[in-house]
């Protein structure tokens, strides 16, 4: 069902489509969190539940950051909205500080 959401989401030609497609995906993602816990909580001991939980925690929390890295990277290879007038103007306080570190990283690789 969550990929039938990212379909309906993806593909949809208005508001609504999005919409429905949007909370497909965030409430099977939900449901699926619940059941995996509960099913963690029959199977790890209690005394080993606290540990396991926050290494599994952050392995699934460490893509947001590359993801955000990721793309950072791939629209500095693209070249930077900004510098192309017909593109508009990207004013988001997230999409300066990567393209900050970015820059500086892609300075210090050519050094």
């Amino acid at each position: 069902m969550i990929a039938t959401g990212a379909f309906i989401s993806a593909l949809s030609p208005n508001l609504f489509g999005y919409v429905l497609g949007f909370l497909l995906i965030v409430g099977f993602d939900k449901m699926f969190n619940v059941y995996m816990r509960t099913i963690r909580q029959r199977v790890i001991p209690p005394q080993d539940f606290g540990k396991t939980v926050g290494v599994i925690t952050l392995l699934n929390n460490i893509s947001q950051p590359l993801a955000g890295f990721t793309g950072g990277f791939v629209s500095f290879a693209l070249g930077h909205p900004e510098r192309n007038p017909d593109s508009g103007r990207v004013d988001h306080h997230s999409w300066r500080i990567c393209y900050v570190v970015v820059q500086r990283f892609a300075a210090q690789s050519r050094a």
